[in-house]
């Protein structure tokens, strides 16, 4: 996992791109939901870096996880 010494979770670079093993820590599922939700059109696609390396902008992630946050609030009636 992506985590500091202390265990914190270190936070994505704003403009930069990240791994897998960089993002899941973010995210409340595991590596199978997440494809699974990319190939739904759920959750950013990645971008491929090369034959055997993806990556996802960090903006987007983030982007993703705010949009996740204030679904949240406006179901639970801003509580």
């Amino acid at each position: 996992m992506n985590h500091t010494q202390n265990g914190e979770v270190k936070q994505l670079a704003k403009g930069g791109m990240s791994r897998l093993r960089d993002i899941l820590p973010l995210l409340p599922f595991g590596k199978t939901k997440l494809y699974d939700l990319v190939a739904k059109g759920k959750f950013p696609a990645p971008y491929s870096l090369g034959a055997n390396m993806v990556a996802w902008k960090n903006d987007e992630v983030y982007q993703w996880i705010d949009q996740q946050v204030v679904g949240q609030v406006s179901m639970s009636g801003g509580r």
